[in-house]
């Protein structure tokens, strides 16, 4: 690619690159929406529907809006674990969460107990949320 410099009027300055600039301009911006996306693909909100005492393990056993393995160190970091009522999970092993939200829906207050395990808030952008609104501006 040559670029000419021409001068048109003093201090002014012409290029002339041989390609259309709205064309590569187009192109940086598409490449820039697509790695903004990348970083967002596979996040999930889960919410525990398990009974006193199930276990939370990196599967997706006792938990609604996930599936496969959410909670394992790949894909953890990058999900939401949401939980209403009065939940009392054990987690088995090591567990991973970008976040957790505790609240309820209807005001009433909830009380989050979890036994046993490691819950590893990891990924860079933790956080923890308890009542109000959550990550994302969801929440009550």
């Amino acid at each position: 690619m040559s670029v000419a410099v021409t001068v048109t009027k003093w201090g002014e300055k012409q290029m002339s690159t041989g390609m259309n600039m709205n064309k590569i301009i187009g192109q940086w911006i598409a490449v820039i929406v697509m790695a903004l996306a990348a970083g967002t693909v596979g996040a999930a909100e889960g919410t525990w529907s398990g009974v006193a005492g199930a276990t939370w393990d990196t599967n997706a056993s006792n938990w609604s809006g996930v599936s496969g393995t959410p909670w394992d160190s790949v894909n953890g970091p990058a999900n939401t674990a949401i939980f209403t009522g009065s939940p009392t999970p054990s987690v088995s092993g090591t567990v991973y969460a970008g976040g957790f939200y505790v609240g309820s829906g209807s005001g009433t207050p909830t009380t989050l107990v979890i036994s046993n395990g490691t819950l590893n808030l990891g990924g860079g952008t933790e956080w923890v949320a308890i009542g109000g609104k959550r990550k994302g501006g969801g929440g009550t």
